[in-house]
């Protein structure tokens, strides 16, 4: 089984548009950059090797212990350097920042992280 989030407009480490793309254990991060003609297009700026990262246990397949999984983007929090990657089996947050990575589930699953929400004064709501 495939996961299917393999590939994600994520903000990439300036701020700026990002894509995050996985080739079976390869995450692969692309920023938006215009060249010095003027044309926009994708340019790769890391490539990280998830065999590496992440625990056998979240890439190797239990009916067939000799194959890997194909791992995809499950999320990613906005305006933080932080990544959610996984397989039907679980899913971990990976800190691109520091490199430190902590399992969040125990199955495969999309993650869609929210960090605050923020209630108006009332005197800003009602002007």
């Amino acid at each position: 089984m495939a996961v299917q989030y393999n590939r994600r407009l994520v903000t990439a480490e300036d701020g700026g548009l990002g894509f995050a793309s996985v080739d079976r254990t390869i995450l692969t991060l692309f920023s938006m950059e215009t060249g010095p003609n003027g044309a926009v297009g994708w340019v790769q700026r890391r490539v990280i090797n998830l065999k590496s990262l992440l625990s056998d246990a979240g890439l190797l397949n239990p009916a067939f212990p000799s194959r890997l999984l194909t791992a995809g983007v499950n999320g990613f929090v906005e305006g933080t350097q932080l990544i959610f990657v996984g397989t039907f089996i679980c899913v971990y947050m990976i800190d691109l920042k520091s490199g430190r990575i902590t399992k969040v589930l125990d199955h495969g699953a999309e993650v869609l992280p929210h960090m605050s929400s923020c209630i108006p004064a009332m005197e800003a709501a009602s002007t």
